[in-house]
């Protein structure tokens, strides 16, 4: 059984009910019906008739599933760096301000600096031992909020 695709590079321009297009006259007939564009990622030709690939179906699906993934994690990254309301304050939460904050609250358990003036998105604050614990878990249940967000909406799919 010969198996072939049809060759848009050699073809172009051919019409597809051009006995001399691609495929012979049988082929024609047979693609004449699909409708226009063929894709030719889709189909073969057996040698009897027009065919989908083995596992376009499957492919095409899987395709289609990891485009909502990539929409919904690019959704759960907005809503991961959005920040949070601290007293009236917008403390960013994007990877870098996250990565700042836990190496400043360590710092400040430590002892090494007792205070942190921290910018926030609408003016400054001052960091201490009074409210580093509540801000570093005020983010940390945010950042976890928007990752439970994305893994309900994955597993919904």
């Amino acid at each position: 059984m010969a198996i072939g695709i049809f060759d848009s590079a050699t073809d172009r321009g051919k019409k597809w009910n051009d006995p001399n297009g691609p495929g012979d006259g049988e082929y024609a007939r047979e693609v004449a019906h699909i409708g226009f564009p063929l894709d030719p990622s889709r189909y073969m030709w057996d040698g009897s008739g027009l065919v989908e690939w083995p596992g376009w179906a499957e492919e095409q699906a899987a395709k289609a599933i990891q485009e909502q993934k990539d929409v919904i994690a690019a959704e759960r990254y907005e809503r991961e760096i959005a920040g949070i309301d601290y007293n009236g304050m917008n403390i960013k939460t994007d990877r870098e301000s996250q990565q700042i904050l836990d190496s400043l609250a360590e710092k400040i358990r430590r002892g090494l600096v007792s205070q942190i003036n921290w910018k926030c998105a609408n003016g400054w604050m001052v960091l201490d031992a009074s409210n580093i614990d509540e801000i570093e878990v005020l983010v940390l249940g945010h950042v976890q909020a928007a990752f439970a967000w994305e893994k309900q909406q994955v597993d919904a799919l």
